[in-house]
């Protein structure tokens, strides 16, 4: 525990190291090799006692607390007791933390040696994560993602995804297009762990305001559980009438997960047959089934006498419409 312990606090200090003693690719070749060696100290005892105490933050200080014996003039050219720098307060330190830190370093040096990173001060994992995304190396972003908190790692996925979206849809080779998209579809699949399918969203928006073309069907059958948000999205990008034949293949299957997406259903019939003449055979048809699935519907002598009067359909003029959804 106290090796691994040294090796932290000798990577913290390389952090503020004279460039003029090392280069800056050293110094995170070395600050690499000490966090790698603290990782396999603290494997070598129990998970729960796994964690170490750093005695300073470099970033606060430009140097580390002096020492009590240097009470006048010493090393660091104290004048007085007052001159004394505080001691920070102490941060316990992780494995997951100790891993993140090796990592930055690790993107630090490939994109240093890319010449992506001009300066030569430490970035946080944030910035770290939009170089790394526009380097191409989404491999790293993704590894660095995980090991972050929950915010940035939303932000780097949020990345990391766009930017293969983007690559796809900029290739113009057939199969290279293919391979990335079941690249594209696997990687949604490992990592959008959330319940309401946030990267799915994520890849439909840049889907829908790069290109004129459809959605794939594979996204549409994973955001069919999330239907309201799908047409949502189609309506904000007014893509009416495949928004229009979602819910009309939606209610001739009858494959809804959940209620009914009533709200986005009525904005699409706020579209009369005057603005767009060639959707109004298709806002018919919607009225027409949400009639007859209203009718098909009988309900049990039991909730006869508590359900509520039957809601009717009509469509409101054009005027109606709110300026905020189109």
């Amino acid at each position: 525990m106290k090796a691994g312990q040294a090796m932290i606090d000798c990577a913290q200090r390389l952090t503020t190291c004279n460039l003029h003693d090392l280069s800056f690719s050293e110094r995170l070749r070395r600050q690499m090799r000490c966090y790698l060696t603290a990782l396999n100290a603290y494997r070598l005892i129990d998970e729960d006692y796994a964690w170490a105490e750093e005695s300073f933050k470099t970033r606060d200080l430009a140097f580390p607390p002096a020492s009590p014996k240097r009470m006048r003039d010493g090393d660091r050219g104290y004048q007085d007791v007052g001159s004394l720098p505080s001691s920070a307060p102490r941060v316990f330190c992780v494995m997951q933390e100790l891993k993140r830190r090796y990592v930055i370093a690790d993107a630090h040096l490939l994109l240093s040696q890319r010449d992506a990173m001009r300066s030569t001060q430490m970035m946080d994992a944030t910035d770290t994560l939009s170089l790394l995304v526009a380097e191409n190396l989404l491999d790293k972003a993704i590894i660095l993602a995980k090991l972050t908190d929950q915010d940035t790692e939303r932000y780097g996925l949020t990345l990391v995804f766009e930017k293969m979206t983007s690559s796809i849809l900029a290739d113009s080779d057939e199969r290279t297009r293919r391979l990335g998209w079941n690249q594209l579809q696997t990687s949604l699949a490992k990592y959008d762990t959330s319940a309401n399918c946030y990267y799915y969203l994520v890849v439909a928006k840049k889907l829908l305001s790069t290109t004129s073309q459809s959605l794939p069907a594979w996204l549409l059958e994973a955001l069919r559980p999330h239907v309201a948000a799908c047409l949502r999205l189609l309506l904000l990008h007014c893509r009416f009438h495949e928004a229009a034949d979602m819910i009309i293949q939606l209610l001739t299957t009858q494959k809804i997960v959940g209620p009914l997406p009533y709200t986005q259903i009525d904005q699409l019939l706020l579209r009369s047959e005057e603005s767009s003449p060639e959707l109004g055979p298709k806002l018919e048809e919607i009225q027409r089934l949400l009639e007859s699935d209203g009718e098909g519907r009988v309900p049990s002598p039991d909730a006869m006498e508590d359900a509520p009067p039957p809601r009717s359909l009509s469509i409101r003029p054009p005027s109606a419409l709110p300026s905020s959804v189109f």
